[in-house]
């Protein structure tokens, strides 16, 4: 049962191996991160016996501060694990768990790194192959031992959406840094700026993180464009309004930031007053930018002083919207 080397180390060995022989002909810039965690890796296995067993993968549950939404997990985005599960018999590159003791729910283990390959030996086990095993290595780790681990496995994939990695991030830095993300940034050696704002994604609404119909879209840039707004009360609550409005009925993340942005502009067809003969659109703070007469063949527009470029330009679009369409 008790293996001192498996793929992980096989793998990690040869990571370690090139990105050091990448070291003496690499300019100098700033330090490899794979460089620096693999040793500490290294230095963690060199400590410690890793059995590694093939077990029911029924006897497994996901760490509960695990990086991933299990519930995003499909046929689609398990496509490539379970092609290779099942043209090899069986899965090689074993998951990373810890040990659980009186589980109120009887399980085992519980997965640190691989829910991936969980689901997958899941998928199988319950649909093509009823004696299906997932294969697990068995460490003990401290809570932020693992954290760490599993940002060193998944800091790079692609297929960890954005807003997964801030709920983890947030998670973190209360629990294992005491909300200090300078302190964080050195450990995990990434740019604080970066974390900052990654951090701030998690702290998105609720309703707008349900009118999103795919949260793997939602990222950064996304959070970006809304910040400036959301730090205004009343902007917040235009955009919050919107967004629950707007729940099941935009088809993309792309249109629905969009649409909260000109609700925190306060730049819709509400926006819209009627003066005499003038109608006026007006900035967030109720401002007029834009005033415009309809003639038989033209409109005119006069346009306020004092408004900011941006105020203006939000202002000529919603005018284009509201007469020949988005």
């Amino acid at each position: 049962m008790v293996r001192t080397t498996n793929k992980n180390d096989a793998l990690f060995s040869d990571i370690s191996n090139k990105v050091k022989d990448s070291k003496n002909s690499a300019p100098i810039g700033k330090p490899s991160f794979l460089a620096k965690r693999m040793d500490g890796l290294d230095d963690q296995k060199a400590t410690e016996m890793v059995p590694t067993i093939r077990v029911d993968p029924a006897r497994c549950r996901m760490w509960e501060k695990h990086n991933r939404n299990y519930a995003l997990l499909n046929e689609v985005r398990c496509a490539d694990l379970i092609e290779g599960f099942t043209a090899q018999g069986k899965q090689e590159f074993p998951a990373i768990v810890r040990r659980l003791k009186d589980d109120p729910e009887g399980y085992d283990f519980e997965v640190i790194c691989g829910a991936r390959r969980h689901w997958t030996a899941t998928y199988l086990k319950n649909n093509k192959w009823p004696d299906f095993q997932f294969l697990i290595e068995v460490r003990n780790l401290s809570d932020e031992q693992a954290f760490c681990l599993a940002d060193i496995e998944n800091r790079d994939r692609l297929d960890i959406c954005a807003y997964e990695r801030a709920l983890d991030y947030h998670d973190a830095v209360k629990n294992y840094y005491d909300n200090n993300i300078t302190q964080m940034a050195k450990r995990l050696e990434c740019d604080r700026t970066w974390l900052s704002r990654l951090l701030k994604l998690a702290e998105l609404p609720k309703p707008i993180i349900d009118a999103a119909p795919d949260i793997t879209q939602l990222n950064v840039e996304h959070y970006k464009k809304l910040s400036k707004h959301l730090d205004d009360d009343q902007a917040k609550k235009r955009i919050v309004k919107k967004a629950s409005e707007l729940k099941g009925k935009v088809e993309s993340t792309q249109e629905l930031v969009k649409q909260l942005v000109a609700a925190g502009l306060n730049l819709t067809s509400n926006n819209v007053q009627s003066s005499g003969s003038d109608n006026i659109i007006t900035t967030g703070n109720g401002d007029h930018a834009i005033k415009w007469k309809s003639k038989k063949s033209s409109y005119s527009l006069d346009i306020a002083k004092g408004c900011s470029k941006a105020d203006i330009n939000a202002a000529f679009k919603q005018f284009m919207s509201d007469h020949w369409g988005q």
